[in-house]
């Protein structure tokens, strides 16, 4: 397995072992309150605060429905991750010869 897929699974799972916090700012009060019924939730303060802490996007995993995925990559995750990680050592490679 990659080493890059091992990394993201990491990652998820040190997320999932945080639990879920239940205080003030989780349950979004004022978030209900600003709300009229109805209404949405994606533009009030609450959901502007959170938005990047609530969704993790993969970088490897393909979270597009099938026909999406076919049309514009079939990739499987090993390929992506493997091309990742040649991209990773090149990327590697020009910033040691810019250091030197």
């Amino acid at each position: 397995m990659s080493q890059r897929i091992s990394r993201q699974n990491a990652r998820r799972q040190q997320r999932r072992a945080g639990g879920i916090s239940l205080d003030e700012e989780q349950f979004a009060w004022d978030a209900y309150a600003q709300v009229a019924p109805g209404g949405h939730f994606l533009g009030s303060q609450h959901t502007r605060r959170h938005d990047q802490m609530a969704f993790y996007q993969h970088k490897i995993f393909v979270m597009d429905n099938y026909k999406k995925w076919e049309a514009e990559d079939s990739r499987d995750s090993l390929s992506r991750a493997e091309l990742g990680d040649s991209v990773a050592c090149r990327r590697q490679e020009i910033q040691a010869s810019y250091s030197r």
